[in-house]
């Protein structure tokens, strides 16, 4: 039995370009319209408010509770080697972090907020300085909001699967004390520290970029005393889901407590705070 060869048509130079040049064409115009098609949630304020937040994290009264380093110190049986790590590990906030915050101003959220990586990058007009340096009334700062928006349960924490989102508290930050996004138009008594980069990065494109300190009284809305409600109590679902509420309506809140009595600490405490801070 003869076996017949199967000779393939020899393309021509001309041809061959001309073959790949539409794969190429091809290729682009699929990728352009799976762009056009993604929400840019960076830069999109209004579609970021439609996004549905997770309440994955809800305050206590002991986590709102303050403390004195050595009550922290003498709770830890374990005498970790630095107690604001003990405070961080036994979820005990000390009151002395605040004293120690380098900048604590008043400021104004103008409403304008950037999405980068796992934050949100919050312009604030600054309204008083109460301490640090490099910082004056007038000034327009940004500060970092840590919250993610991420993928329905997508446990691989990468790759994108559908198109759907929702906005998640940070694994650092006052987020995970329950505190809520920021509200635009509203005044706080803020503690902060300079935002931290890697060395290779240029100082100056940085300048008076800063993170909110690692308490849950790390900013305070000043009219909170006016306004109790915004301590909200969400309380946990009969089937361990956790509720989601828009994230424009998340931004009406200031916290998220447990309970009640978590609630009335909450104010008890910021009232005390602001009390101190403005005199």
């Amino acid at each position: 039995m003869r076996r017949r060869k199967l000779r393939l048509p020899v393309l021509t130079v001309r041809t061959l370009l001309l073959v790949c040049g539409a794969l190429v064409v091809v290729c682009v115009g699929v990728g352009l319209a799976m762009r056009a098609s993604l929400t840019d949630y960076a830069h999109d304020g209004a579609a970021v408010e439609q996004v549905p937040f997770v309440v994955n994290s809800r305050a206590s009264t002991d986590a709102l509770s303050l403390h004195t380093r050595e009550e922290i110190a003498a709770a830890d049986e374990a005498a970790l080697p630095a107690e604001v790590d003990a405070a961080y590990t036994l979820g005990m906030a000390s009151e002395e972090v605040l004293d120690e915050a380098p900048i604590v101003l008043t400021g104004t959220f103008t409403g304008e907020r950037t999405y980068v990586y796992q934050a949100f990058q919050c312009q604030i007009e600054v309204t008083s300085v109460l301490r640090g340096e490099g910082v004056s009334e007038g000034d327009g700062l940004v500060v970092y909001d840590a919250y993610k928006i991420t993928e329905p349960r997508n446990g691989l924490g990468t790759g994108q699967f559908s198109d759907v989102r929702e906005v998640w508290r940070g694994s650092e930050g006052p987020s995970r004390f329950g505190l809520m996004p920021l509200r635009a138009g509203q005044e706080y008594l803020f503690f902060l520290e300079p935002k931290r980069y890697p060395s290779e990065k240029d100082p100056a494109t940085y300048e008076q970029t800063y993170c909110l300190i690692e308490h849950p009284y790390a900013r305070i809305s000043l009219d909170l005393a006016e306004h109790p409600e915004r301590a909200g109590v969400f309380e946990l679902p009969a089937d361990g889901e956790w509720q989601r509420i828009p994230f424009a309506e998340a931004c009406q809140y200031d916290l998220a407590a447990t309970d009640e009595a978590a609630k009335e600490l909450y104010l008890e405490n910021c009232a005390r705070l602001l009390a101190d801070a403005l005199g």
